[in-house]
């Protein structure tokens, strides 16, 4: 193919001589020609044939599959490969004319070059990303072929950029191979926008492109209207997530996971900080609305005062400040939008609107949610994880997820613990509500986890209601931690870690046969439950105790003053008995015996004695009503009881 255009001086210069010399024809006449009117032809090659831009890059033989950066990796040497098209930033690329026929390819996900690894010529070598250094291992020839479709050449090795076999499928190879023709080497170039909405919801995190480990952040998560935005190192938290909207062609709003507010700035002067304000009912305006641009990274440009979303100083130090300022296009100013899940997983308590927090009332599989006041026990900790069909809401202890019973699809059915058994009413679908809060939907109902009644105190019931986003529905997650001492409750040693630590100690040392482990200090008259969960050792509850009084025999019921003098001693429960003290609770007695089989009827029980003569020997360890029910529910038979003075 070649087009017309208007010849340059150097080819008229040339023209003219020769019309001169071969043609008798004088300079007055050649003058008279209005040359500006006149055209030639000229070959294509000679100028630029792909206009700089962002581009999907796919397969010509299927065009369901594209280029994508593996992971969405934003690492140097992340390897290139054929997907199925998402339209994510790792399958977006931003092609840049660098003279002589030759282009840079960059992924807008990580702002690297595709590159050649160590510029090899050999055949086989995977593409990869890596930061930008001007070598030829980062520079490709785009040629047009007959049939409209484009293959690349390495400028390293004269190779062109090939998939593996011509097999498309996920995760197929993308390598340079010897020219051959074969559609394994031919693309299409596709032109897009640099980010689009339509990936995840618009869940985004934005990155330093320059060091990707350093996010925006909304300082303490907090809802605060005209909370600031500062950077900080990747914590995967709701303060660094963020909705995008797309108001018109490279233009979007931006709103906060921490309060459902917009990203804009303080004032429209230079150095203005950036900050949340408003809500979902805000009305888009050229205030809080970004232009998106790119230089070696994205630049986002303040609509209104057309100043730039600016890091504020060092870019690899937590807490510097986001400002806007004028455009420089440097590293303080080059961005990476990056596709993310709303909730990142990790370990959350779960706040209802009202300030109770989610609970369920006993480790039995079964058992329904309900509302309490927080306690900071394991049954009030969730960790809440990514699946390909939605979230699924997991108790760390049991292993039980959030599930609506019989997979209902009524209003006010029952939401409960259950095996995680991967069906569609045990997955949820997060929904960013103004505050901070969220709604969350089940994937099969279509409902919304609900507190029922709107009920406002401890112990309310929670089920599955028609979603309208009201108080009862709403919901906050707060990040925790799970160690071996997190999940601690009960009495005034849960606290104590150094104290606990050495139970955990006993738990590894001693074992048991299940993942239940009681722990009986009979010097400090405490009971110490101790639960595996995935295969480590953590403490679950801490039970003052009282103990019983020594044997006719002269034994104390646990064994410890026997004629080899031990100092501590092993038992195993055997049976569990129920029991009733008045009318307050349902409570146990929890049978144990020692390793031959002997039995002295020891066990755990209710009733706690705060005075006499209990606290003078060494024997049955007693609970409250309370602490010997739970006890009760929750240890299986089999586990063993560790006794020490």
């Amino acid at each position: 193919m070649i087009k017309t255009r208007k010849i340059g001086i150097k080819i008229l210069t040339i023209l003219l001589l020769f019309i001169v010399i071969n043609c008798n024809t004088s300079f007055a006449k050649i003058l008279e020609i209005d040359w500006s009117k006149l055209e030639f032809y000229i070959p294509e090659e000679l100028e630029q044939k792909i206009e700089d831009g962002a581009y999907v890059i796919s397969c010509s033989a299927n065009t369901n599959f594209v280029l994508d950066v593996a992971g969405p990796s934003t690492d140097n040497g992340a390897k290139v490969h054929v997907w199925t098209r998402t339209e994510a930033p790792n399958q977006k690329f931003y092609i840049t004319y660098e003279g002589e026929d030759y282009y840079k390819i960059a992924s807008i996900n990580s702002a690297k070059m595709l590159d050649v690894a160590n510029a090899s010529t050999e055949s086989g070598i995977q593409i990869q990303q890596y930061e930008n250094n001007d070598t030829e291992a980062q520079r490709f020839k785009i040629v047009k072929n007959e049939d409209g479709t484009y293959s690349f050449i390495a400028k390293c090795s004269g190779m062109a950029l090939d998939v593996y076999g011509g097999i498309f499928e996920d995760g197929g190879k993308v390598q340079q191979y010897k020219i051959n023709g074969t559609d394994a080497q031919k693309f299409n170039l596709e032109k897009t926008e640099l980010i689009n909405d339509n990936v995840n919801g618009g869940v985004i995190s934005i990155k330093t492109a320059k060091n990707p480990s350093m996010q925006m952040d909304m300082i303490n998560c907090s809802e605060e209207e005209g909370n600031k935005v500062h950077l900080w190192q990747d914590a995967a938290t709701l303060a660094q997530r963020f909705e995008m909207h797309r108001v018109g062609k490279n233009e979007i709003r931006i709103r906060t996971a921490a309060s459902g507010g917009w990203l804009r700035g303080s004032s429209n002067k230079e150095g203005a900080d950036v900050v949340q304000i408003g809500n979902s009912k805000t009305e888009a305006s050229n205030s809080d609305t970004w232009k998106v641009e790119w230089d070696e990274g994205i630049i986002l440009v303040n609509k209104e005062t057309g100043l730039a979303l600016t890091v504020n100083g060092d870019i690899n130090t937590n807490g510097t400040e986001i400002k806007l300022e004028n455009k420089v296009n440097d590293d303080t100013q080059r961005l990476l939008i990056n596709t993310e899940y709303l909730i990142p997983t990790g370990y959350y308590t779960i706040q209802s609107k009202y300030g109770t927090m989610l609970d369920f009332p006993n480790n039995n599989q079964g058992t329904h949610l309900q509302t309490w006041t927080a306690t900071g026990t394991s049954r009030q900790i969730f960790e809440i994880s990514y699946t390909s069909e939605g979230y699924k809401i997991k108790s760390p202890v049991t292993g039980y997820v959030l599930d609506v019973y019989d997979g209902s699809m009524l209003n006010a059915a029952t939401v409960q613990m259950e095996i995680d058994a991967g069906t569609r009413s045990q997955r949820w679908i997060p929904e960013l509500l103004d505050g901070g809060y969220i709604v969350l939907k089940n994937l099969n109902s279509g409902m919304a986890l609900n507190v029922h009644f709107a009920n406002k105190e401890p112990g309310a019931v929670v089920n599955q209601g028609r979603q309208d986003n009201g108080d009862p529905q709403q919901w906050r997650l707060i990040p925790t931690n799970l160690d071996e001492f997190s999940s601690a409750w009960g009495d005034d040693y849960s606290g104590d870690k150094a104290y606990l630590a050495t139970v955990i100690d006993r738990a590894n040392r001693v074992g048991s046969d299940t993942d239940w482990f009681i722990a009986i200090d009979v010097r400090n008259f405490r009971l110490t439950l101790v639960h595996r969960v995935n295969g480590k050792w953590m403490i679950d509850a801490c039970f003052n105790a009282t103990m019983g009084y020594l044997g006719s025999n002269g034994m104390s019921h646990t064994g410890l003053s026997d004629e080899n003098g031990k100092a501590e001693t092993n038992w195993t429960v055997t049976r569990k008995i129920p029991n009733r003290s008045g009318d307050l609770w349902f409570v146990s007695y929890i049978d144990y015996t020692r390793p031959d089989g002997s039995d002295y009827s020891q066990g755990i029980h209710n009733h706690y004695e705060l005075a006499g003569q209990s606290y003078s020997s060494h024997g049955c360890p007693r609970l409250t009503d309370e602490h010997a029910k739970y006890q009760y529910d929750t240890v299986a038979i089999g586990s063993r009881v560790h006794i020490w003075q």
